[in-house]
């Protein structure tokens, strides 16, 4: 299953459009979508209203909810993809303990990551390394470098 946003084009007059400079659809209605990553089929979504939506709101971030909240229906043993968006360890580690695997993207800035992940440097193009907290041993988090270095955790791995 996969968590991810798409873009309705609409050029009309509408109180929810949004504005995207750097999407391909620049302009029209943003809709939070649960997919089947094998044939592509939706199988939730929420149109994005801004402040007015119904997803329910906590501290943790729009990411956070937002998958929370299409992830609600799933049953333990799914594994669940997303992107840098959504992708923090707090999602992690609240999707495992309900037995849901993840797995995404994830920026070296964001919160309770160890500080020093954003230091690690890889050499050549297609390098790639693990790490594995000892006294938590969930998420991994993998590095690989393309023409940079690109970070993902997951949960939906065995203990090195």
């Amino acid at each position: 299953m996969s968590v991810d946003e798409a873009m309705v084009k609409y050029k009309g007059r509408l109180g929810i459009i949004q504005y995207m400079p750097k999407k391909p659809t620049k302009r029209g209605i943003k809709i939070w979508m649960l997919c089947d990553s094998s044939f592509g089929y939706v199988y939730d979504f929420d149109v994005y209203c801004e402040k007015k939506h119904k997803i329910p709101r906590n501290r943790k971030g729009l990411g956070y909810d937002v998958v929370t909240h299409l992830a609600k229906s799933l049953n333990s043993g799914h594994c669940l993809y997303f992107d840098r968006f959504f992708t923090s360890a707090h999602i992690m580690k609240d999707l495992f303990a309900r037995g849901i695997y993840s797995c995404g993207t994830v920026q070296t800035n964001r919160k309770f990551l160890p500080k020093d992940l954003g230091k690690i440097k890889l050499q050549t193009t297609g390098e790639s390394g693990c790490f594995q907290c000892t006294e938590e041993p969930n998420p991994l988090c993998t590095i690989w470098k393309d023409k940079k270095e690109i970070f993902f955790l997951s949960t939906g791995n065995k203990n090195l």
